[in-house]
């Protein structure tokens, strides 16, 4: 299991870890806090809140791991924090993205 995406797309079998897109939203925001001119030590600590959980295909086949349709298929929760998405076209699937 690793931690950044790039290596499930790179031929790993599964990662789990941040959204490094939120990631730098969250520092685009607190850079500007500080550019208006708030103070380093009145800014809360914050944490990532968005995760992804990828399954490389390709290599669970491979592997002759079977994946359950449940993990790959698209769908999309009534919770606003949780989705699943199919694969489209690339080895990855993404298979969660939950904002904890």
């Amino acid at each position: 299991m690793y931690h950044f995406r790039e290596y499930a797309d790179a031929g790993g079998l599964v990662s789990y870890g941040i959204d490094p897109a939120d990631v730098y939203r969250q520092v685009g925001v607190y850079a500007g806090r500080l550019l208006k001119g708030a103070k380093p030590a009145e800014l809360p600590v914050m944490q990532a809140s968005k995760f992804e959980f990828i399954i490389n295909l390709r290599t669970a086949k491979t592997l002759g791991l079977e994946v359950p349709l449940g993990l790959t298929a698209a769908r999309r929760s009534d919770n606003a924090n949780t989705r699943a998405v199919a694969a489209r076209g690339n080895q990855a699937c993404e298979v969660m993205r939950a904002e904890g």
